[in-house]
């Protein structure tokens, strides 16, 4: 069955892979609870990449969604090479139950797109499951997207400190990151641009580069990343005292 098939029946690639996973957690006597709701009008999922990989989920539409988090690094006890930063995501889903959290949680490493930890509660599994049946190694190179190629997004601006920037579509695979520090040397704010692979820093009150931050070190941008950073950086604007 074809995309222009689902549209005639009114149903979307997420709704199908929710009514898979019911039919499963059916079979296999696990609970299933609300799913369906997470999809809004038959939105599709949205699609986020880090490094090396990338992974589908429905639109948010409450704080008990499952949530997608880019990590610069996996924690020690799950990553491979522990001591180094290995970049991973982190699948999670909080459910408020009287005055304690149930949580559950999956961790990637987005290099390899391999599970390294799992603990999902059975009533989430059907939902997990769903969300990582999309999971892809989509291996080092850039995505066709913007900042890589094509033009930005429109209404995407971002206002941070007294800069704004473009944000672009999570499948980009580019996340940003904010720094406020106060110390015996002053204040600063930092916008910080990284895919998993490489890293470049914005001062937030000037829009300038940061080439060199001290003990954080120096800039980190693979070349394979360049132009789209400098695409990025080039978009950053002072917001209009």
């Amino acid at each position: 069955m074809d995309a222009s098939s689902l549209r005639v029946l009114g149903l979307s690639r997420w709704k199908l892979a929710v009514l898979a996973a019911v039919v499963m957690a059916a079979l296999g006597g696990a609970a299933f609870w609300g799913y369906t709701a997470l999809n809004q009008a038959g939105a599709e999922g949205i699609r986020y990449r880090w490094a090396n990989v990338s992974i589908e989920v429905p639109p948010r539409s409450g704080p008990e969604d499952i949530v997608v988090n880019r990590r610069e690094g996996l924690p020690d006890i799950y990553s491979p090479s522990p001591g180094t930063m290995v970049p991973g995501l982190r699948i999670f889903k909080d459910v408020a139950v009287g005055e304690h959290i149930e949580r559950s949680n999956v961790y990637v490493d987005a290099t390899t797109g391999q599970v390294v930890h799992e603990d999902v509660l059975p009533e989430h599994r059907a939902e997990f499951d769903a969300v990582l049946a999309t999971l892809h190694l989509e291996g080092p190179e850039p995505p066709d997207i913007w900042p890589y190629s094509g033009t930005p997004p429109e209404g995407c601006r971002r206002e941070f400190g007294d800069i704004t920037y473009i944000e672009p579509d999570p499948a980009s695979g580019i996340a940003f990151t904010y720094v406020l520090s106060d110390g015996p040397q002053g204040s600063g704010m930092t916008l910080i641009i990284s895919n998993g692979r490489s890293k470049r820093r914005i001062d937030g009150e000037t829009g300038r580069v940061i080439v060199d931050d001290g003990e954080r070190g120096r800039e980190q941008v693979d070349e394979r990343d360049r132009q789209a950073f400098d695409r990025l950086t080039a978009s950053i604007e002072l917001v209009a005292q």
